[in-house]
């Protein structure tokens, strides 16, 4: 029975590290489950890992997560932050232990009356003092009613470890932000 155990619980391991949300919501369905050899390696060949290309390269690798697939991962996430228009959520220069997702609503990042960006369903923010453990860098308060996700550091390393495309959006949102920033600064006048 251990072995049969650990066969299963290896494939399962090593095969969550590849899916995406959805398909991990379709994997939840009630299904058979694997007990011989065979049945794994069936499963495992039954599905695509999301950097995998194609023998004949006609179909492009998964590379992202929809908005949709972003926040269906913290579905069964019941600590939400709720703000109120006009409502900081923190303050440039305060420690952050952790970054938000947003789930519903309109937040402006800015300093003073300077707005950098606004956020809405699906973007994220707080992320860069999670991962450098400095001080914040900007204050964050709702512009309407907001619902927010906040991730600690833990879960923030559990998801990166779990499900690369998670690590690749945070990427995709910290260079956008960084080549915005860029952009506003060659602009300014002298």
């Amino acid at each position: 029975m251990g072995l049969l155990f650990r066969r299963f619980w290896n494939f399962y391991r090593v095969d969550h590290l590849r899916q995406t949300p959805s398909e991990l919501r379709e994997l939840y369905q009630l299904r058979a489950i694997p007990f011989t050899t065979e049945d794994i390696a069936a499963e495992k060949s039954a599905r695509r890992p999301p950097f995998s290309i194609s023998a004949d390269n006609t179909e492009p690798p998964i590379t992202e997560l929809s908005d949709e697939d972003f926040l269906a991962m913290f579905d069964h996430v019941e600590d939400i932050v709720r703000l109120e228009p006009g409502q900081i959520l923190f303050k440039k220069g305060e420690k952050g232990s952790h970054m938000y997702v947003v789930k519903s609503g309109e937040l402006a990042v800015g300093e003073g009356n300077y707005v950098f960006d606004t956020l809405r369903a699906g973007a994220m923010v707080g992320e860069m003092a999670l991962i450098d453990e400095r001080p914040r860098s900007a204050t964050v308060r709702a512009l309407t009613k907001a619902e927010l996700i906040p991730v600690a550091q833990a879960r923030f390393l559990f998801l990166v470890r779990q499900n690369p495309l998670f690590a690749i959006r945070i990427l995709r949102v910290m260079s956008g932000r960084l080549r915005s920033m860029d952009k506003q600064a060659t602009e300014m006048p002298d």
